[in-house]
């Protein structure tokens, strides 16, 4: 032990110079680990050492009152050394504002989600506020996505379609998700939490909650008049949302947890529940591709309407014309996927520009080119 204590002060009286694999081999030396990772050094926006679990553990006795903070309870000493600041007395820690206030303001689970992200080992980290505050507002946004999806399911029995019940939306995100299991898996196996959170958060975000929810809510909204699509909806938000549950898990654990249980009541709790794992049927390349290219027609047509200024509201024919079939037959076959997004009163897909006018605005997307025309614009 003596030894080990006699490394972590090597380490801080040499930070920049020190080679992080040295302090691995010597300590795995010292006591039998099979699996090892070095931490992330974490600093305040000013460049000062910051300790997080310390601060936590400060904050709680002194928030709960179990007792006067004191010397006796923490040595001043000890603080200084694991903190780097130069504190004068115990009060000087606790008026510090990284050491207090952590939880309170954003929640454990945001400060948990920020000390993770963009982290790599032996890295030297900035801790700033509005990186917690960015993960207080993805934890928001995962609790506002489950809501609308709890509320829409209400006491809907929800049964597994059959493969041909999934439209293309359904299987896209279910392929998505699928590839998001395997490669957070791996990530993690490797200890590489920061690019594996980044991973989650980039599916839930955008994927999940900007694009799927927003092309399945046509679904949802007419459940009476085709039941069949609904329950296909209804499924795969259900099962997609609990996926991302389990991966979110670890790096947001009360969150997560309490959505899982509403949704599982009969479940005791996340932690038992059987971590994702890659499955064969779930990979539809193909429908993959034909969504990716509908998202960038969205994308394009938006981009030039808020270029443009027009207002939402109005609405415009869109011309796709594109050489290639295949990518005619994308978008000739699932104009109901982009149509509602892309604001468009008829869609016409066509190899060549007959019919169009000269004035149609005109927007570039892989493997296609869209024009609007500009009557319908301004």
């Amino acid at each position: 032990m003596n030894r080990i204590i006699k490394l972590v002060i090597d380490y801080k009286e040499s930070q920049t110079d020190f080679i992080f694999q040295d302090l691995v081999d010597e300590l795995t030396d010292l006591i039998d680990y099979h699996k090892r990772k070095v931490a992330v050094y974490y600093r305040d926006d000013l460049g000062q050492e910051l300790l997080v679990c310390l601060a936590r553990v400060i904050d709680k006795f002194r928030i709960k009152n179990f007792k006067p903070i004191n010397e006796e309870l923490f040595n001043l000493n000890t603080l200084k050394l694991l903190l780097g600041h130069n504190y004068n007395n115990v009060n000087d820690v606790l008026n510090n504002k990284y050491v207090l206030g952590f939880i309170d303001k954003y929640g454990a689970d945001a400060l948990r989600f920020t000390l993770v992200t963009n982290n790599a080992p032996g890295n030297d980290m900035r801790f700033y506020w509005e990186r917690v505050e960015a993960s207080r507002n993805f934890a928001n946004k995962v609790w506002n996505a489950s809501r609308f999806i709890m509320m829409h399911l209400g006491d809907n029995v929800i049964t597994e379609p059959a493969k041909e019940d999934l439209e293309v939306i359904d299987r896209w995100i279910l392929s998505a998700a699928n590839h998001v299991a395997a490669d957070v898996t791996e990530n993690m196996e490797k200890y590489e939490l920061g690019v594996a959170v980044q991973k989650i958060y980039d599916f839930v975000w955008t994927e999940f909650c900007d694009w799927y929810i927003e092309l399945v809510k046509p679904r949802l909204f007419a459940k009476d008049e085709n039941p069949a699509s609904a329950n296909a909806a209804f499924w795969t938000l259900k099962t997609v949302l609990i996926q991302s549950l389990k991966l979110l898990h670890p790096y947001m654990p009360f969150i997560t947890e309490e959505i899982f249980c509403t949704l599982h009541p009969e479940e005791d709790t996340i932690m038992l529940a059987k971590w994702p794992e890659y499955k064969a049927e779930w990979n539809f390349a193909a429908e993959e591709e034909m969504v990716e290219h509908c998202k960038d027609l969205v994308k394009g047509v938006r981009n030039l309407r808020t270029e443009m200024d027009v207002p939402p509201s109005r609405k415009a024919k869109i011309f796709i014309v594109s050489d290639d079939a295949k990518i005619r037959d994308t978008f000739e076959s699932n104009k109901e996927v982009y149509v509602n997004l892309a604001g468009a009163s008829e869609i016409a897909v066509q190899a060549d520009k007959t019919g169009i006018e000269e004035d149609a605005v005109s927007v570039v997307i892989p493997g296609a080119t869209l024009y609007l025309p500009l009557e319908d614009l301004v």
